[in-house]
């Protein structure tokens, strides 16, 4: 699927069900969103009850914290009708497409923030590129300086990933970076 629903039932815990489902949906490369049904039989409801309900959702699915949370009552047509517009705007920002000049730009102002931090090797290897290779769902090649992939600290990709979605529109569709070694820089 292009876009998928992880329906949550808002009176009943988070379980292993739904984490499984959540890790499929993250490891197929769909777009997602969180809905939670049955919001009208929340009792108690205060101002932050959504807000408290989303952190729980973090929480519960850490690797899904791009994907849109709505809130939903079926039975009561509750802000169902918002579904698909956010269904659209999730699958527009699968094809999301960013210029050479926008990555390059990116990719500065990344390392100048925050360096490469080094994994497996011997010392940290240095980030020479970054260019999209397809959509749906985005997905780029860093090229590094470095003799090995592992040369680089897992921890960093998601820090180019987190810095890519304060950047760009990607609500709701994961983000993919493989790693390439400049085989001519290589040292």
């Amino acid at each position: 699927a292009d876009v998928s629903l992880l329906i949550i039932e808002a009176t009943e815990p988070v379980g292993t069900q739904e984490k499984t489902l959540a890790g499929f949906l993250k490891d197929s490369g769909s777009g997602v969103v969180i809905v939670v049904n049955k919001w009208d039989l929340v009792k108690d409801k205060e101002t932050n009850t959504m807000n408290d309900y989303r952190k729980y959702l973090a929480e519960s699915f850490p690797f899904l914290a791009w994907a849109p949370v709505l809130f939903v009552s079926a039975l009561n047509k509750q802000r169902v009708s918002t579904i698909f517009g956010v269904i659209d705007e999730v699958q527009k920002h699968r094809h999301s497409k960013m210029t050479d000049k926008e990555l390059e730009r990116f990719l500065h102002e990344a390392v100048r923030r925050h360096t490469p931090s080094k994994g497996k090797g011997s010392k940290a290897p240095t980030a020479l590129g970054l260019k999209q290779i397809s959509i749906s769902p985005p997905t780029f090649d860093l090229t590094l300086k470095a003799k090995r992939t592992d040369a680089l600290h897992p921890s960093y990709l998601r820090f180019l990933e987190n810095r890519m979605r304060e950047m760009f529109p990607l609500t709701g569709t994961p983000i993919r970076i493989n790693i390439r070694i400049a085989t001519s820089v290589a040292d």
